[in-house]
């Protein structure tokens, strides 16, 4: 399981969004970067498809994958070393949840 460019994970949240689930998240998430180590990697939280609010604006949700972010830094041999791997929306949206950068919104123009 090394040749892929994109490995698109979801996690098991089938013990709610509990401190211990969001670092076995991470270890998961961890693993799955190193047995694919030139996949980008891109995490799916289930469980919120039909609340229509963003991921960082659920504050379960935000904070949960602040936890998960966090223990994944944790699991990093360099500092952000597996944090960099992450598809660039989900590296995103963990910032935000992680209050590393301001959440911003924005609205696309229809083209005229």
């Amino acid at each position: 399981m090394t040749d892929f460019d994109l490995v698109v994970w979801e996690i098991d949240t089938s013990g709610g969004l509990t401190l211990e689930t969001a670092e076995s998240a991470a270890l998961g998430l961890a693993s799955v970067m190193r047995r694919c180590p030139k996949a980008r990697v891109q995490f799916a939280l289930p469980g919120f498809d039909t609340d229509p609010r963003e991921l960082v604006d659920i504050p379960e949700a935000r904070r949960f994958l602040r936890q998960m972010g966090e223990a994944l830094a944790l699991y990093s041999e360099k500092p952000g070393q597996l944090i960099t791997r992450l598809d660039y929306s989900n590296v995103l949206i963990l910032a935000v949840c992680m209050g590393l950068v301001p959440r911003v919104s924005y609205v696309v123009e229809p083209a005229a």
